[in-house]
């Protein structure tokens, strides 16, 4: 699965945020929980940035009204 990238210019310089695909448990439940207590949880699949996202890296991505 490709990487997407989102690319912007700033004052210092081109700037890229890349995001990476973690697979999630693929219709194979996870047990989480105590031993008495366990449930199957399944997770999707998801996109994550390779570094922190910060409130300004949110807004120029997103937008200023971004949610």
């Amino acid at each position: 699965m490709n990487s997407p990238r989102y690319h912007w210019k700033s004052a210092e310089g081109e700037q890229v945020l890349q995001l990476v695909y973690v697979r999630g448990t693929e219709c194979r439940p996870f047990l989480f929980g105590e031993r008495n207590a366990r449930l199957p949880i399944e997770i999707r699949g998801f996109f994550l940035a390779t570094v922190p996202v910060t409130q300004a890296l949110w807004r120029q991505v997103m937008g200023p009204g971004g949610t």
